[in-house]
C-alpha cells in the first residue's frame, strides 16, 4: 500500500475533478456528490493535517478554490412547491430538499465554514427562514388536543400542513447536521444558529411529526435505512443537542431490536411497512428476515458508526449497544473475503465505510487494503434478484437517482479517490467518524 496515501488520493481528486469556474445546475447535487462536498473534505483535512501540502498548497487553499464559485441561491428555500402533471397525486405539494441532497443549503453552509464569516451564517439562516416559519405554524399534538373546535369551525378550518421530510438526505435531519457544522466551524456562530436548532429539533420531536423520507421509487428503504433512516435522524438530534438523549432512549431501544441474529441489518422490504412514530408503538422485530442492508447507508456499517457516537449519551443502553456493535462487526468480518459489492471503494456502500466501522488495528487495515486493491471483474459481481434488487444497487445509485444524476469522480461519498482520502485522513483515530454524518 502507498506509504503516504492521503496526499496521493487528494492529488487524484484534484486531477479527476478539479475546481471549476462555473457549475451547471445539473452538477449541484448536494455535498454527497458535488464540489461542495470536496470543499468540505479539504476543509476537514486542513484541520486534521495542517502541515499537509497538496500540489504545493495547503489543503485549506483547495477548500477555498472548490467553494469559491459554487453559486448561491437567489431566494429563500420554499418548504413545498406546487405539484404538476397528470396523475392523481400531482396536486400534492412537493417538498423541498432540506437535507444533504440540497446544494442550495449545503453550499452556503460550507462557504460559511470555509470563510468563518458570520455574514455567510446569516445568509444561510435567511435561506431557512421560510422553513422555520412553516415549522412554527405546524400544530403540535398538544395544541391539537388542547381544544375541540365546533363542527362549524372545523368545517372552515384550514387544511393541515403536510409534514416536512425528516431524513438525512432529503429532510430536517440533514438541516440539523448543517447547523451543527456551522456551529462547529464558525467562531461565535452558536448564538445565531441556536434558535433554529431548537425549532427544528422541537418539530422533529413532536408526536405529530412522522419521520419520513421521500423516495423516487416505491421502496421504503429511505425510511427504514440506517444512517439515512430513523437511526440517522435520531443520531443528528442527539449529536446536535445531547440533553435530548433520554427522551429518545425508547426509540433507540426499539431500533436495536431490529438487528438480525447474525448481526446484519434487515432488508427494508422486510421491515414493517407502517409509519411508527411515537415510542409507545415501536418498530416490530423481524428476526427471520433475510439480510439485505448494504453499506453505511442501510447496512451494519451505518449501525456501528451511529451507535459508537451515540453510546456516551445512553448509559442505560450501553450493554445492548456494545453487543449490537460486536455482532455487526463479526458479520462484516466474516464476509471480508466475499467477492462483489463489498470490494467497492466508496464510503456509502463500499469497503471504505466498512473500514470506519472497525477500531484501529489489523481489521481496519485489511479493509483499507481491499479498497486500494483492484476491483473484481464485472462477471464476479453478484446478480440481483427480485428479492434483493434494492439491496444490490449501489449507494451511488440511491443518492444519484434521488437527484437525477450519475456519480462522478468527484463524488465524495460514492467515488474511490475522495472517499479514500477521508478514510486515510481519519484512519489513525481509535473511533473515526463519517464525514457529513457524525464528524462534528
Amino acid at each position: 500500500m502507498d506509504p503516504h496515501p492521503l496526499p496521493t488520493y487528494l492529488s487524484k481528486v484534484l486531477a479527476l475533478s478539479p475546481p471549476q469556474s462555473t457549475h451547471p445546475p445539473s452538477t449541484l447535487t448536494g455535498p454527497l456528490t458535488s464540489h461542495t462536498g470536496l470543499a468540505y473534505l479539504f476543509l476537514a483535512v486542513s484541520a486534521d493535517h495542517p502541515r499537509l501540502q497538496v500540489h504545493s498548497y495547503p489543503a485549506i487553499h483547495w477548500a477555498r478554490a472548490y467553494i469559491s464559485n459554487i453559486p448561491t441561491p437567489s431566494a429563500p428555500i420554499t418548504p413545498f412547491a406546487p405539484g404538476g402533471g397528470g396523475d392523481d397525486d400531482d396536486d400534492r405539494p412537493s417538498p423541498a430538499a432540506l437535507g444533504l441532497l440540497s446544494d442550495g443549503l449545503a453550499g452556503p453552509a460550507v462557504r460559511a465554514c470555509v470563510t468563518k464569516d458570520l455574514a455567510h451564517v446569516r445568509f444561510f439562516l435567511a435561506l431557512l427562514a421560510p422553513v422555520v416559519e412553516y415549522i412554527l405554524r405546524a400544530p403540535t399534538a398538544a395544541a391539537a388536543s388542547s381544544s375541540s373546535p365546533s363542527p362549524a369551525a372545523a368545517l372552515h378550518a384550514p387544511s393541515p400542513l403536510p409534514p416536512l421530510p425528516t431524513c438525512l438526505l432529503h429532510g430536517l435531519a440533514g438541516t440539523l447536521y448543517l447547523l451543527r457544522l456551522i456551529r462547529h466551524w464558525v467562531p461565535f456562530s452558536a448564538p445565531l444558529v441556536s434558535r433554529t436548532i431548537v425549532h427544528v429539533s422541537d418539530y422533529l420531536l413532536s408526536p405529530s411529526t412522522p419521520w419520513t423520507c421521500p423516495s423516487p421509487s416505491s421502496s421504503p428503504a429511505d425510511r427504514h435505512g440506517v444512517s439515512h433512516g430513523v437511526l440517522g435522524t435520531l443520531t443528528q438530534l442527539v449529536l446536535t443537542t445531547p440533553p435530548l438523549a433520554p427522551s429518545l432512549a425508547p426509540r433507540l431501544s426499539a431500533l436495536l431490536d431490529l438487528q438480525l441474529p447474525d448481526g446484519d441489518w434487515p432488508s427494508p422490504r422486510d421491515q414493517q411497512q407502517q409509519h411508527h412514530h411515537d415510542d409507545e408503538d415501536p418498530p416490530e422485530t423481524h428476526a427471520s428476515a433475510p439480510s439485505g442492508g448494504v453499506g453505511f447507508t442501510s447496512g451494519p456499517q451505518g449501525l456501528v458508526i451511529s451507535l459508537l457516537s451515540l453510546r456516551p449519551f445512553f448509559p442505560a443502553l450501553q450493554d445492548r449497544i456494545d453487543e449490537a456493535v460486536r455482532r455487526a462487526r463479526e458479520f462484516l468480518w466474516a464476509r471480508v473475503r466475499d467477492p462483489g459489492s463489498s470490494r467497492e471503494a466508496n464510503l456509502f456502500r463500499g469497503v471504505l465505510g466498512t473500514a470506519l466501522a472497525f477500531p484501529k488495528g489489523p481489521q481496519r487495515t485489511r479493509f483499507l487494503a481491499l479498497a486500494a486493491s483492484p476491483s473484481p471483474p464485472p462477471e464476479t459481481q453478484p446478480s440481483s434478484s427480485t428479492t434483493t434488487a434494492f439491496t444490490t444497487s449501489t449507494a451511488a445509485e440511491v443518492a444519484a437517482a434521488a437527484v437525477g444524476v450519475a456519480a462522478t469522480p468527484g463524488s465524495l461519498m460514492t467515488s474511490p479517490s475522495p472517499g479514500s482520502a477521508w478514510a486515510h485522513s481519519v484512519s489513525e483515530r481509535e473511533l473515526p467518524r463519517m464525514i457529513l454524518y457524525n464528524d462534528v
